[in-house]
């Protein structure tokens, strides 16, 4: 699997067939067991921790919230952020009725499941990295919100290579727009449909 340069790489399979170890291993946070993460050239687990972070942004399905309000938990990826966008990341993610100065409580939880995860989402757009990975930013939404947020990503990060974990049922949210999907499961095969294209690699 080659992440390269901007584009959207969408990442599906059943429960437990990886993905979520995929994206680890992408971020260099899980170790590879059978090839080499690269990352500009050079293996990821070679490079420092510092240097990986300022390319890759891996957002968890469980994501860290700090105990704060929501804006404070945005300003972590852009402190010199004004209140216009950060309200603007929030409108992207669906959350534009969420009130800046909620606070969210220990770990988040005095946000919704769904809530948490797209503020974690918004906080990494504001981040705008080279490298973003997503973990199943879908999960909990109802089809309209999911869809708008699956459209809306890569249009506000267009020099962002966009790699999403989801489940197989959400890749019909998907519009037009120029995508690889990626299963994991025991086949190998490449299928080619229209702009998307379609790789099955091993579990």
């Amino acid at each position: 699997m080659t992440v390269g340069g901007p584009g959207l790489v969408l990442v599906t399979g059943p429960n437990g067939s990886g993905k979520s170890t995929l994206l680890g291993q992408l971020a260099g946070r899980v170790p590879t067991p059978a090839g080499t993460v690269l990352l500009d050239g050079t293996p990821v687990h070679e490079l420092p921790a510092s240097a990986v972070a300022e390319t890759v942004t891996l957002v968890e399905a469980d994501d860290w919230l700090a105990d704060d309000t929501v804006a404070a938990n945005l300003r972590q990826a852009a402190p010199s952020a004004d209140t216009t966008a950060l309200r603007d990341a929030l409108k992207l993610v669906g959350l534009s009725a969420l009130p800046l100065a909620t606070a969210v409580g220990p770990g988040g939880r005095l946000l919704s499941q769904g809530q948490r995860r797209r503020l974690a989402t918004a906080r990494a757009v504001l981040r705008r990295p080279p490298i973003l990975l997503l973990d199943e930013p879908l999960a909990g939404l109802d089809r309209p919100t999911a869809e708008a947020l699956l459209a809306a990503l890569p249009e506000a990060l267009p020099e962002t290579a966009l790699v999403i974990a989801l489940q197989e049922q959400d890749l019909d949210l998907l519009d037009d727009t120029p995508t690889t999907v990626v299963r994991l499961g025991r086949t190998a095969e490449r299928q080619h449909n229209g702009k998307r294209t379609a790789e099955h690699v091993r579990g």
